[in-house]
């Protein structure tokens, strides 16, 4: 697992509800989770060879939560802020 990385960008980060995943070079599905500050699960989907996705956290309360970012056998996690 990684943290970080260069497979994907997210932004705007911090966001006030929507974000963008830029997937660099995504040519396998790629699955997208969101979990909050105490590990609880918030969203899942599957990207489908998409360049970008937009993630709507709009309605969950402010904190810190980590995105995991699963593709092609590699996890990569980032955290992002909801303010």
């Amino acid at each position: 697992m990684k943290s970080g990385g260069g497979a994907f960008e997210v932004y705007p980060n911090p966001t006030s509800g929507i974000f963008t995943i830029n997937l660099k070079n995504n040519k396998v599905e790629t699955k997208i989770c969101v979990y909050d500050a105490l590990g609880n699960y918030v969203l899942e989907m599957v990207s489908l060879k998409n360049s970008k996705e937009n993630i709507d956290l709009t309605g969950q309360p402010k904190g810190i939560y980590t995105l995991e970012i699963e593709s092609a056998g590699e996890t990569i996690m980032k955290k992002i802020i909801l303010q």
